[in-house]
């Protein structure tokens, strides 16, 4: 068979190629679909756009078609990183909600390969499609998440079965170990035995069924269910500078520097990009409702996730936030919600404290409690405890670094009324317009917002 253009330029060559079959096309001399859709597929693996753009304009229908493993274009893209080229292949009517064998996104592909401009641009306009689901049905979609993100024991590299290598956190229902996965650190966050009832089992359901379809630079990651360690455990993210609480816990007891004014920002920006994405995902939303310093955490280079959601709430997303507006109205039920602690309390909002219907707007309360700690840089529990806060009192934001618009937005945060509360779509835009009036003097200097290399935690 002759070499064509696409082999000469070191392409793959076709199944049909490989397989020795030949369409009347082929035997004509003639390119065939499939010729083209592999030569693409390496053109945008090696990331040629002019070349890749070229061959759109002769044969559009590629942009929709996929290779034996289910990838199109745009998720070779995704995975590669080319920005530039998702961009192009978005604008020529690429689905970016198209899954490939393995059930994968193409912004699933661009997270897990940690191209954060790329998981920007298709956060944007993933998830256009999809309809809203009942609560019925969440249940039902992890029975597909479960097998296509499975992972099984003899992959992870652990000390042994029971407990899953070196321990670094325990919760109210789980212990997390550090473990090893294809060569990265990962952290295995492992039901307690003791804490197992149909109850639990069913939130850890529901908490993989929603996890396995997040993907944001700002949350940590989810890799995958270990049903060998039993009862079950989830393949994390191990995000080794620490929480946000260690950090506290440094510069309250002096050995280290006061964050910036710049670096509090972005802190405050990452978490409310994640929290925004959060409220806003469809078809299925999260409350998170446990937001607090530990369970923000931070990369080695320093970049915000926010962690441990197993408090979190599922809601039917039907709402679509508009700039400006509130954080919304109550939508849950009554129901018990036991604080372990004054930390706890601290940092949760009156309404869910006193088993009040809420919303989204807890969320936004306990983000105040953060900001403010950021900016004063002392313990909002100085001045007062969880019980004055639930009454209505709050700290006083004496610091000279606050400014007029931060301290509005603070006060209206942590507003007692829910429904005032703003949304995390407004607050990260009056953030990310409060960062750019900054003056240079405030740029951090060593810091750079990221937490001490020698601290490790996890959700």
């Amino acid at each position: 068979m002759a070499t064509n253009d696409a082999h000469a330029d070191g392409c793959e060559p076709s199944t049909k190629e490989r397989n020795g079959t030949c369409t009347t096309d082929e035997a004509k001399g003639g390119r065939t679909a499939q010729e083209d859709l592999a030569e693409a597929l390496w053109t945008c693996r090696k990331g040629d756009r002019r070349r890749l753009e070229r061959m759109l304009e002769r044969r559009g229908e590629l942009v929709h078609q996929s290779d034996y493993d289910g990838r199109t274009l745009l998720h070779l893209a995704a995975a590669e990183g080319k920005a530039d080229i998702v961009d192009m292949l978005l604008k020529r009517g690429a689905d970016p909600n198209a899954k490939d064998a393995w059930n994968r996104t193409p912004v699933e592909d661009a997270y897990r390969a940690s191209h954060v401009e790329t998981t920007c641009i298709l956060q944007k306009v993933g998830n256009t499609h999809n309809r809203m689901l009942t609560a019925q049905e969440v249940p039902e979609r992890l029975e597909v998440d479960s097998e296509s993100k499975l992972i099984h024991l003899k992959d992870l590299e652990v000390e042994d079965t029971v407990h899953g290598g070196c321990r670094i956190g325990a919760g109210s229902m789980a212990v997390v170990h550090v473990a090893f996965w294809r060569g990265r650190q990962v952290a295995v966050k492992r039901i307690s035995p003791q804490k197992l009832t149909p109850q639990t089992q069913e939130q850890f359901n529901v908490e993989v069924a929603v996890l396995s379809r997040l993907a944001h630079p700002n949350i940590v990651q989810f890799y995958g269910v270990c049903k060998d360690i039993p009862p079950s455990a989830t393949v994390i993210e191990y995000c080794e500078g620490g929480s946000l609480l260690e950090r506290f816990q440094r510069i309250r007891g002096g050995e280290e520097n006061h964050l910036s004014i710049r670096s509090a920002h972005e802190i405050a920006t990452g978490i409310a990009r994640g929290m925004e994405y959060l409220h806003n995902h469809k078809p299925v939303s999260l409350i998170h409702r446990n937001l607090k310093p530990e369970n923000i955490l931070f990369t080695h280079h320093g970049i915000v996730k926010i962690a441990d959601f197993g408090f979190c709430r599922l809601t039917m997303n039907f709402d679509v936030e508009e700039e400006g507006t509130a954080c919304g109205t109550a939508i849950a039920r009554t129901e018990t919600f036991h604080s372990g602690s004054d930390a706890v309390t601290l940092y949760t909002a009156p309404e869910l404290v006193q088993n009040q219907g809420y919303g989204k707007a807890v969320d936004v309360f306990a983000f105040a409690m953060i900001l403010f700690e950021l900016m004063e840089g002392k313990d909002p529990r100085d001045s007062m405890d969880g019980t004055e806060i639930v009454a209505g009192a709050r700290p006083i934001p004496s610091s000279s670094r606050w400014k007029d618009p931060l301290k509005d937005l603070l006060v209206e945060c942590w507003a007692h009324k829910q429904e005032e509360r703003p949304s995390f779509s407004n607050i990260r835009k009056r953030l990310e317009t409060f960062m750019e009036s900054l003056p240079r003097s405030d740029l951090p200097q060593a810091e750079s917002g990221c937490c001490s290399k020698t601290s490790c935690s996890i959700a």
